[in-house]
């Protein structure tokens, strides 16, 4: 996602407050817009690697470039909550589901396994600045310091 005016590129990572960082920028008057990449199988998350591959043209290192990631076990388990929270697993399986439904799940669901089993390490190579969701509120103080921004508090969105 990118705002031209800021010169920012965010890289969403499943599960690690994108909701909320995005909200952030929206509050100031900033609006992250998404960029087209025809080999991301979910609109909100493309790998930066992806991106800068089919996208050539477009000048990232213009662009101040960054990311969050969190503990694989603990986006896991929020993602299968999530899951069932929002009605995706009932619409899939028409129940909610177990964790380890869920982890068996991800193999057959493509757009899944792309934004669950896909290193996080893989969505982000390329970034100047990688927080992480462990460290929240801290890291995103030094996103906001890097783009010359005024530090706000992060809502809460999609907490699980």
């Amino acid at each position: 996602m990118v705002n031209e005016d800021l010169k920012v590129f965010f890289t969403r990572v499943t599960k690690t407050a994108s909701s909320a960082l995005i909200q952030s920028f929206k509050v100031r008057g900033f609006e992250l817009s998404h960029l087209d990449c025809q080999g991301a199988l979910d609109k909100n998350h493309v790998p930066l690697p992806l991106f800068a591959e089919e996208r050539p043209e477009f000048p990232l290192s213009d662009y101040y470039k960054f990311a969050f990631v969190r503990n694989p076990w603990d986006r896991i388990l929020s993602a299968c909550i999530y899951s069932n929270d929002k009605g995706y697993s009932k619409a899939k399986f028409g129940r909610d589901i177990m964790l380890t439904e869920f982890l068996s799940a991800i193999e057959t669901v493509p757009v899944w396994r792309q934004k669950y089993l896909m290193p996080q390490s893989e969505f982000v190579k390329g970034s100047d600045f990688v927080g992480r969701f462990e460290n929240l509120e801290e890291d995103f103080t030094k996103v906001q310091q890097s783009l010359g921004l005024a530090d706000v508090q992060l809502p809460f969105l999609n907490e699980t």
